[in-house]
This record gives C-alpha cells, sequence and structure tokens, in this order.
C-alpha cells in the first residue's frame, strides 16, 4: 500500500512538472507541436511506463514470497489488453520501417456502394 501512495505522488509530481512546463512553452507534445511526439506515441509511452510498473510490483512480490492466485490472475487479465495495444503499435512502427512508408487503414467511406 504504501509503494502505491508513493507512486502516485510521484506521478502526480510528474504531471505537475510537464504542465508546468507546457504552459512556460519549454515542453512541447503533441497538443503543441505538430512535428513531435504524437497522442499514439504518447500513450505508448504511458501504458509501456503502466505496464512496467505492474510488471516491477508483480516481480517484486515474487521475490518476497507473497505473490498469491488473485495476483497472477490480475497480471493475466491486465496482460493481454496491454500486449495487444502495444503489439500493435511498435507493429505498425516496424512494419512502416521495413516499407518506408506509413500504412495507411483502408478507405471506407464508400464500403457500402462497394458491397
Amino acid at each position: 500500500m504504501y509503494a502505491i501512495c508513493v507512486l502516485s505522488a510521484l506521478s502526480f509530481i510528474i504531471l505537475a512538472v510537464f504542465i508546468t512546463l507546457s504552459i512556460k512553452g519549454d515542453l512541447k507534445g503533441f497538443w503543441n507541436d505538430t512535428d513531435g511526439i504524437s497522442i499514439t506515441d504518447t500513450l505508448a509511452g504511458i501504458f509501456s511506463f503502466s505496464y512496467f510498473l505492474v510488471s516491477g510490483v508483480i516481480l517484486q512480490k515474487i521475490i518476497l514470497d507473497q505473490l498469491n492466485d488473485k495476483d497472477i490472475a490480475f497480471f493475466q487479465y491486465y496482460s493481454w489488453p496491454i500486449m495487444t495495444i502495444l503489439g500493435g503499435y511498435f507493429g505498425d512502427k516496424i512494419a512502416q520501417s521495413i516499407t518506408n512508408k506509413p500504412i495507411k487503414p483502408p478507405n471506407i467511406e464508400n464500403y457500402e456502394d462497394k458491397v
């Protein structure tokens, strides 16, 4: 419980620093820089950080021999969506680097006409 409080406080401090830098204009992100980080990159970073954070807590419980069935079930349920999201994101990045062009979604405007 103590670790969760510390991590929550740390997250709040990091968010406050980002907001302060953004207001001053020193920090650029998807909200104020078209050539910088995209929203997809930002979300991938957040998902990666949260996954590594949960993995670290699970690893700590393994080391301290406090892992129980609920922890394992939570980690299994938590891992699938995160792995799917990050796998799709990084898979797209790998495909773009191999083909040297972005993969465009199919044109679905005229889908009804084609069916």
